[in-house]
């Protein structure tokens, strides 16, 4: 929860107080769509239980939501095993809580948005097969409707896992009809697929906006999170996981959580070998006197004694439905195919809840078969059913307790009463910019744009309900993590994060604070500290639109360099205030202690080789130091590379500048600022092989001027909200982008050339946004419609708006 989703649910209480609208944010990136993050993250009625938490206690609240999960995922199986026609307790409530409590259910506690379609899987089933087996026409059409509204409603509440039921549901329901004549069958498979559109058709208001933020985020993805092979999971790690506490592991490559007790796998495998071995549907003895069907397997009318009858259709079905599932756990191509063809980023095989189902249907079958019941005066079944209520519940618990130590250790995490600390200490910090905020911009409108250098979570703008860089979602902008990556920016994933943002990035993306555990930076204004963090203003920041010229940004692999060419854009001139530093190195080879793990989790060292690198340089006097290096995107690194869990230390005379794990390793990392012209040692320490480093120098000095030469350019608003933006520009005549000059840009694509390229300006001017471009997004200058474009690959901007004083109002729809 800590990585991701206890922050999505605190940003609802943003969402019903007024603060945020549905639409879009811009608490998180320079501002993100919200129908999307809200499909994916948010759309479970159980998420608004956390409305009655603060957010100092949100974790309760998550507590309490998973726990009324399970406890509806057990109760929606139950209601599914009557239907079946099982009667005693004793049995409905072992069963069911080997759904609610199996491998793939508490994996899945720490990603809640899942645990929903748990809930509806069983209840879609239920009425699938009573619209399919029901003779009278209007009880089919009752349970048909009941089927495609519960359909729709899990598809809107989370369409990721619903369309992995609806593959499985073309599966399951060639088995429903299995005992019905060739005529028969074919009406009601029709009858199935109508239904079925119905119920998609309900969800298209929630994922038209989602397949569109999509279409612009992850399909662009082609980050690689696998080794490739064909195989992802060995036979031997497959079975495995039948077994009681076995970990399948949290990275792509990892097992499936499968286990559901063997006595229920044992139970299921029972009930295929029972329909194998069955008679023919011609052959069955009709069980209603007033409704009854000779070509039926089952009888699932409320109104009907149901009586499970073997049937060799049925069970061949099964066995397909099993083989379709073991392949999907062990050949790539298939498992692809549930992830939506791609590898997911971390838990796999995460449609294996959908295999646990079927196992405990065919369990369901198997009791039924047998007769178990507390009704039936037999010792063996008062004794099945004495067994499973003793063992079943044990052997949950010990798994789930296994289960859960393993992601503990697997994943980031903190105690709840650090984070209520660092929550409550950060809401300190964030009333004193408020207040700060009130007494500088008096009574005009202003983003207050904040960035940090410690997190809580991954997503602590929404977490704490302020405008601020970091966002980690599937719902993401693809153009805007690529202008992140070549600014420096730490990114990876999904993820963007206010990590790597320079005094310089603060002024041209609009930032207007700091909230800082480490030291702050040269050319922040100290405010005011807490004991924790201490607060420092931005007085350098641009706000959230400026007068810009004619975009000429030009990326390549050196992150400064990237800054200097957005910058001469932004200015129209070629500026020097960013400079690049040469530097030695000496570099030692030597072998040291590494981290790994075990089969069952465990933490363990290893000896590997490992690199300490020293770089000596002189650092100019009045200019602020960064570094970085190892500059790939994620999608150049291969599995082995991404897997890698070593960390790589940055430290400069004993202290610690920058520490990265994996290859988290690509960041603007801040030095210091020297009085003097000053030699620095700085060591860079770790297992990964040297790429390439950058060393440059900021002139703060020249900071200052570049700053008061944007200002007066700068949007002067009188309204900001998610959805609206009202305000005057001036452009003057030599506003920027009047110049001519001549720079030199170096090709991304063969960065070793470079070409001098002439900006021939006749007076051109770009109003740029510190918002992210979308075609959603409306610009009206003095009442007229003007045209947009992405500036920098990812900026909104309006090219083209001529000298004087203007009206602008920015829409979005």
């Amino acid at each position: 929860m800590r990585e991701q989703f206890v922050s999505f649910y605190s940003s609802l209480k943003s969402l019903f107080s007024g603060g945020a609208s549905f639409l879009y944010s811009f608490q998180g990136s320079l501002g993100t769509p919200y129908p999307g993050l809200y499909a994916y993250y948010l759309a479970s009625p159980f998420s608004f239980i956390t409305l009655f938490f603060d957010t100092s206690h949100l974790p309760e609240a998550v507590l309490l939501m998973d726990v009324l999960k399970a406890g509806c995922i057990s109760a929606a199986f139950s209601a599914y095993a009557l239907h079946k026609g099982l009667k005693s307790a004793g049995v409905v409530i072992p069963v069911s809580l080997c759904y609610a409590l199996s491998s793939a259910s508490v994996s899945f506690f720490i990603l809640p948005m899942y645990l929903d379609t748990f809930i509806f899987l069983p209840l879609i089933c239920l009425f699938l097969e009573r619209m399919i087996v029901s003779a009278d026409r209007r009880t089919s059409v009752r349970n048909g409707i009941c089927y495609a509204v519960l359909l729709g409603l899990s598809i809107c509440i989370h369409y990721y896992s619903a369309a992995m039921v609806c593959m499985f549901l073309v599966l399951f329901s060639f088995r429903a009809v299995s005992g019905l004549n060739v005529r028969k069958a074919l009406g009601k498979y029709f009858s199935f697929m109508l239904y079925s559109v119905a119920g998609a058709l309900l969800s298209v208001p929630v994922i038209m906006p989602v397949l569109r933020e999509l279409m612009n985020g992850k399909m662009h993805d082609a980050g690689i999170y696998s080794d490739g092979s064909v195989i992802v999971t060995g036979t031997h790690d497959l079975l495995k996981q039948f077994t009681c506490g076995h970990f399948g592991g949290m990275i792509s490559e990892g097992a499936p959580e499968i286990y559901c007790t063997l006595i229920m796998t044992a139970c299921g495998l029972l009930g295929i070998i029972t329909d194998l071995a069955g008679e023919e549907s011609k052959n069955r003895i009709k069980t209603n006197r007033k409704i009854s069907d000779e070509n039926s397997c089952e009888y699932g009318d409320p109104e009907m004694q149901e009586e499970i009858i073997p049937c060799r259709k049925r069970g061949i079905i099964s066995v397909i439905i099993l083989a379709v599932f073991i392949c999907s756990f062990i050949l790539r191509p298939m498992y692809r195919i549930w992830h939506m063809f791609r590898d997911p980023v971390a838990y796999p095989h995460r449609f294996a809840f959908i295999f646990v189902f079927f196992i405990l249907v065919l369990a369901a079958e198997t009791f039924r078969f047998a007769r178990v019941s507390a009704e039936e005066n037999s010792k063996a079944s008062r004794m099945f059913i004495f067994i499973c209520s003793v063992s079943v519940p044990v052997l949950l618990v010990i798994n789930g307790v296994k289960i859960l130590k393993a992601e503990i250790f697997t994943l980031p995490h903190m105690k709840s009463s650090d984070y209520r600390i660092m929550v409550d200490s950060t809401a300190d910090a964030l009333s004193l910019i408020e207040e700060d905020a009130g007494k500088v911009y008096d009574g005009r409108a202003s983003l207050c744009r904040i960035s940090k250098d410690y997190d809580i979570t991954s997503n602590d703008p929404m977490l704490l309900g302020y405008n601020g860089m970091d966002l980690f979602s599937s719902s993401y902008d693809s153009d805007a993590l690529n202008l992140y990556k070549n600014l420096g920016f730490l990114q990876y994933h999904y993820k963007s994060c206010d990590a790597g943002m320079t005094v310089l990035t603060d002024m041209l993306l609009g930032f207007d604070y700091l909230i800082s555990a480490d030291r702050i930076p040269a050319g922040y204004e100290y405010i005011d500290a807490n004991g924790y963090f201490a607060v420092s203003r931005n007085p350098y920041s641009l706000g959230i639109g400026y007068m810009a010229g004619e975009d000429r940004t030009f990326f390549s692999s050196d992150p400064f360099a990237n800054q200097k060419s957005l910058l001469d854009s932004i200015t129209g001139k070629d500026t020097d205030i960013l400079h690049e530093i040469a530097f030695t190195e000496e570099r030692t080879d030597y072998y040291g202690l590494g981290p790994g793990a075990s089969e069952d989790g465990s933490q363990e060292y290893s000896i590997i080789p490992m690199i300490r690198r020293n770089l000596t340089f002189t650092a100019p006097a009045g200019e602020s130091i960064y570094i970085n290096f190892d500059l790939l995107r994620e999608s150049e690194l291969d599995y082995e590379e991404k897997s890698n869990p070593c960390t790589l230390i940055i430290s400069l005379d004993d202290r610690v500048c920058g520490a990265f794990s994996g290859y988290q390793n690509a960041c603007n990392t801040y030095l210091g600022c020297f009085d003097e012209d000053t030699e620095i040692t700085l060591t860079i320490e770790g297992a990964y092989e040297y790429r390439e480093a950058y060393i440059y120098g900021l002139d703060m000095e020249g900071l200052k001027a570049v700053y008061e030469d944007l200002y007066p350019g700068t949007l002067v608003a009188s309204e900001i909200s998610p959805v609206h933006i009202r305000g005057t520009v001036t452009v003057s005549d030599n506003s920027a982008g009047t110049a001519s000059d001549t720079i030199t840009v170096t090709d991304t694509n063969t960065v070793s050339d470079t070409d001098t390229i002439s900006d021939k300006k006749t007076g051109s001017h770009a109003l740029l946004f510190t918002i992210i471009y979308s075609d959603r997004f409306m610009v009206y200058v003095d009442g007229r419609r003007a045209e947009t474009a992405p500036y920098a690959g990812a900026l909104l901007s309006v090219p083209g708006l001529e000298p004087g004083e203007h009206e602008i109002e920015v829409m979005y729809s």
